[in-house]
């Protein structure tokens, strides 16, 4: 007896056979990984992602490593001083995602984002640090296989400091021994070397994402993809028709789960081989990917953006992820929609340009710092 396809009937049994082993396995392993985790696991821990009654919100796109000009953002729009404290009181700072890649100081970006998360809070205020679609291929390591994600900076200073020294010991060694050794041409062969190792072993590769995700990682799952301030909603790329029918908790939770389940798994396999195949965070249609709101016409677009904010019960929605080209010298140019979608990312980094702004909303008015024209 034969199936449809012309197959046997014993062939199906033994290929169901072993894709019940195969998820047995799986399954049965998973608990150990700490993947396994049910809706009332008290591991599940409730995040908020809601916040009402907030006077004055500045939010902040992609930064892809460039501290300098975050610091000058900051500075800019008066919730730091000199002395890199928080003095925004009770504001609500939306960074958009996408610290990490291109540019060189993600880390320092990172340490300066914890300590004010820390000192807003105190002050009544808040810090949101968004997950985005370079945070994720940093935490599941993807990034590797993405050309000029990461920079040879960014890879050395999220490796371990004794590491390092270790592996340039002998270069550092032979210049040394020379009568006069030139400090560019050895700052040019270690840029050379660590290249090679950043490119080609997956042992350093590996060292790299663990440690990026120990100690910056495991902080990034306690964020989100998606928040809600007041009626508006932040995301660093969008939210698609199919994404804005879902409650944002449940997008939140789901994109935190999957995070965690490929990172853990990543743990027990190669880059190459993780047995795991997700629904959010390889999806274009995802809100770490999603590209629709900031690039489809507005005119072929407009009757999907009406759902889509319908569906979320929201006015406004902000996005980051899409470099906005083009002259800045109004509000409304980094509208869309009639003002009811703002696309913020400038390109804040030299890599991109370093066209340093922010969206300021301060008592439901909307202007952009760097910019001297109101909504």
């Amino acid at each position: 007896m034969r199936n449809r396809t012309g197959n046997s009937t014993s062939v199906d049994k033994r290929y169901i056979v072993r894709r019940y082993f195969f998820w047995f396995f799986i399954l049965s392993i998973l608990p150990l990984l700490g993947l396994a985790v049910s809706p009332d696991s008290p591991k599940q821990e409730i995040i908020p992602c809601r916040w009402q009654g907030v006077g004055k919100i500045v939010a902040v796109a992609d930064i892809h490593g460039d501290y300098n000009h975050f610091v000058e953002i900051l500075r800019g729009t008066e919730l730091i001083d000199a002395d890199m404290s928080w003095i925004g009181g009770k504001t609500h700072l939306v960074q958009m995602g996408d610290v990490v890649d291109r540019g060189p100081d993600a880390k320092k970006v990172f340490d300066l984002l914890m300590k004010l998360e820390v000192e807003a809070e105190r002050d009544g205020g808040r810090v949101h640090q968004l997950i985005g679609n370079h945070e994720e291929s940093n935490i599941i390591g993807i990034a590797f296989s993405q050309v000029g994600f990461i920079s040879v900076e960014q890879f050395l200073s999220f490796l371990p400091e004794g590491y390092v020294k270790k592996r340039e010991k002998k270069i550092r060694t032979q210049y040394g021994a020379s009568n006069s050794p030139d400090e560019t041409e050895l700052e040019r062969v270690l840029a050379d070397f660590w290249g090679r190792v950043m490119k080609h072993e997956e042992k350093a590769q590996r060292l790299y994402i663990d440690t990026f995700n120990t100690n910056y990682g495991d902080w990034l799952l306690t964020k989100n993809a998606v928040v809600q301030i007041n009626d508006i909603i932040f995301v660093h790329g969008g939210l698609s028709v199919e994404y804005s029918s879902w409650e944002i908790e449940d997008i939140n939770r789901l994109l935190r789960k999957e995070l965690t389940t490929v990172r853990n798994l990543l743990r027990h396999s190669s880059l190459q081989e993780i047995p795991f195949v997700p629904e959010m965070i390889y999806n274009n249609q995802g809100p770490l990917w999603y590209r629709g709101l900031a690039i489809n016409d507005e005119k072929d677009f407009k009757e999907e953006v009406d759902l889509i904010l319908s569906n979320l019960k929201s006015n406004i929605i902000v996005v980051g992820h899409t470099v906005q080209a083009g002259p800045i010298n109004k509000p409304k140019d980094l509208s869309r929609f009639d003002g009811r979608v703002w696309t913020i990312d400038t390109g804040i980094s030299d890599f991109y340009g370093g066209k340093q702004t922010a969206l300021i909303i301060d008592e439901g008015k909307f202007n952009i710092w760097g910019i001297s024209d109101a909504r």
